[in-house]
């Protein structure tokens, strides 16, 4: 084991402190808006796959149980609400074909979409995906009556 002066002190200078604390700062000032931009185009890239995959979960369940199937914006993902696609949508078969979800019903799907970066309504036969920043990541999902999904961008949302 190696002595060492007893005045000799051994850590970093406040200067070095300064000069680290700076380069970090300087780093997370370029990196969080990029990571930010990366997060909103990966929201906008996983929404086709993710809203294709249940409306074929929703067709399929329709074709087998030979019923209506109702897909619908929700919440809490418990109860159907209205303009609430942002946030979630539920996949149900409907007995009693009210367009609504009962007790007596079955839940085939619970979707959590929680948008961070965008806005996702209906539209009447489309989904429209609103980017809260970048109006390159807007996009319109067409629904076809056969249950085909088609996206298109879109430049102005309302």
């Amino acid at each position: 084991m190696k002595d060492y002066p007893k005045n000799q002190h051994h850590g970093l200078s406040l200067l070095e402190l300064i000069i680290t604390l700076t380069i970090i700062c300087i780093l997370l000032l370029i990196t969080v808006p990029s990571f930010s931009r990366y997060r909103a185009q990966l929201e906008y890239q996983n929404l086709y796959y993710v809203i294709q995959q249940q409306i074929q979960i929703a067709r399929s369940q329709a074709l087998i149980s030979n019923q209506d199937v109702v897909i619908c914006s929700s919440q809490d993902l418990i109860h159907c609400q209205n303009k609430q696609w942002s946030t979630g949508l539920l996949i149900y078969i409907d007995v009693n074909k009210d367009r609504q979800l009962n007790q007596d019903e079955i839940v085939i799907s619970r979707l959590d979409t929680a948008m961070k970066f965008g806005r996702l309504d209906w539209y009447g036969g489309r989904f429209r995906y609103c980017s809260f920043k970048d109006s390159k990541l807007n996009l319109d999902l067409q629904l076809s009556q056969m249950g085909h999904l088609r996206s298109s961008p879109v430049e102005i949302c309302e």
